[in-house]
C-alpha cells in the first residue's frame, strides 16, 4: 500500500513538473534616479540641502521643483542649525537686540533636527509664499504661515508622525543633530 501512495506521489510531482509554465511577467522598469542637480540649485543651496535630514532633501527638493513648475523662484535660504545659532535667534528681541524671529528655543526647532528650511520668494507677495505652502502641504510638510500666534510665511518642515517633543525630550539639554 504504502508503494501506491508514493508511486502516486511521484506520478503526481512529475505531472506538475512537466506543466509548461507561464513566462514569468516582465518587471516594470525603475524610474531613472533624478539628476545630481534636480531641480537646479544654487551652490549656496546644495550646502543647505545636504545638511539636512534626507528626508527633508527629498520633501524640500519636490516642493521646489513644483514651486519652479507653478512659475515661482522660490530660494533655499536657511536650513540645519546648531543648538548654539538657534538659541541665539531665540534670544533675540528677548535678551538680545533685534526683533523676535522665533517661538523655539534650541531642539524645539525643527531647523536643529535638520527637518526645517526658510525660503525666499524674490520680489513675491504674500500669495506666492503662500502657493509654496499648499504645495508643501500638499506633499505632506507644515507651512510656517498656518502656525498660531507667530506667522512665518518663509518657513517649511517635514517629519511625518515624529512629534518636537520625541525629537527634543529634553530643551534645557540641546543636542546637535
Amino acid at each position: 500500500m504504502h508503494g501506491l501512495v508514493l508511486g502516486g506521489l511521484a506520478l503526481g510531482l512529475l505531472a506538475l513538473l512537466g506543466r509548461p509554465r507561464a513566462a514569468p511577467a516582465a518587471a516594470p522598469p525603475s524610474p531613472a534616479p533624478p539628476p545630481a542637480d534636480w531641480p537646479p540649485l544654487t551652490p549656496a543651496e546644495r550646502a543647505l540641502l545636504a545638511k539636512l535630514h534626507p528626508d527633508m532633501q527629498t520633501f524640500t527638493r519636490r516642493v521646489l521643483e513644483a514651486a519652479r513648475a507653478a512659475g515661482l523662484a522660490p530660494r533655499l535660504i536657511s536650513g540645519r542649525r546648531t543648538c548654539a545659532e538657534q538659541n541665539a535667534l531665540y534670544a533675540q528681541g528677548r535678551t538680545s537686540p533685534g526683533p523676535v524671529v522665533t517661538h523655539a528655543r534650541g531642539c524645539q526647532s525643527w531647523h536643529v533636527q535638520g527637518r526645517a528650511v526658510d525660503f525666499e520668494i524674490p520680489g513675491g507677495k504674500a500669495a506666492d509664499y503662500a502657493r509654496v505652502g499648499q504645495i508643501a502641504k500638499d506633499l505632506g510638510g507644515k507651512w510656517g504661515g498656518d502656525f498660531k500666534g507667530f506667522f512665518d510665511q518663509w518657513h517649511l518642515e517635514y517629519h511625518p508622525g515624529l512629534t518636537i517633543e520625541q525629537a527634543c525630550p529634553d530643551p534645557d539639554n540641546c543636542k546637535d543633530h
